[in-house]
């Protein structure tokens, strides 16, 4: 693979956490030019699910799951394509990235398409972490206290999976102005 020119800024919405039992409902994701930072493609996609009955109620509460909002959701297969065609070249990154990348994994495994992201992957956590440890008065454990520090404007709920990849881009570019 050629060196990456971009970075994937992803979110997902799952049904639960376990991605084992649950599945992905919603991606999320700004591209961004990997030297400059400047978003080049956003994706917003909702997913239908396949077994909503395994969704737990916290995670649907979480994500604000009505089935008449995903009435004209693509399936797994076809929201993957999408995202994997806006996201070649990038490397990897969210707010939780062992998170959200165990079910991305998951996901194109089951659909059989192939993961064309880099293997490096930025945890945007860790990042703030390095750099804002010790700060008072920040809870740096959590996207939207990190958010509050950098007076980013708070994500709205129920939670979407653009706006959490849009916050941990955000996040992103003022760690790197650090």
């Amino acid at each position: 693979m050629e060196k990456p020119k971009f970075i994937a800024f992803t979110d997902l919405e799952m049904t639960g956490l376990n991605p084992l039992e649950h599945e992905v409902i919603e991606i999320g994701a700004i591209i961004a030019d990997i030297e400059t930072l400047e978003e080049v493609a956003r994706v917003n996609i909702k997913v239908k699910p396949e077994h909503i009955e395994t969704a737990t109620t916290e995670a649907l509460k979480v994500n604000g799951y009505k089935e008449e909002d995903w009435e004209d959701a693509l399936s797994l297969k076809e929201s993957l394509e999408q995202y994997a065609e806006a996201a070649q070249d990038s490397i990897f990154a969210a707010w939780n990235t062992p998170f959200d990348w165990t079910f991305l994994q998951a996901a194109f495994t089951s659909t059989g398409i192939t993961n064309p992201l880099d293997y490096h992957t930025i945890d945007v956590f860790t990042a703030s972490y390095e750099k804002l440890h010790g700060t008072p008065d920040i809870n740096y454990h959590k996207l939207s206290g990190v958010c509050e520090y950098f007076e980013i404007p708070k994500e709205p709920y129920p939670h979407r999976a653009v706006n959490g990849a849009e916050r941990a881009y955000e996040v992103y570019k003022k760690l790197r102005e650090l």
